[in-house]
């Protein structure tokens, strides 16, 4: 029965990096990654806002 409880368990644990492997540096390059896409996002949403609101309105 414990083997059956543990095996459930490591079902919804977050799969732990090797230790023999560069598995922990490559989820560290990973999150960094996704960190600087977000901020680039973050960025170039800014500035459309700030282009749209210095442009002129066109009226037709």
């Amino acid at each position: 029965m414990t083997t059956d409880k543990r095996a459930a368990e490591n079902l919804f644990r977050p799969p732990q990096p090797e230790k023999a492997s560069d598995a922990e540096k490559l989820q560290d390059v990973r999150k960094r990654l996704q960190q600087r896409q977000r901020e680039q996002r973050q960025d170039e949403r800014r500035q459309r806002a700030i282009t749209r609101s210095t442009l002129p309105a066109v009226s037709s």
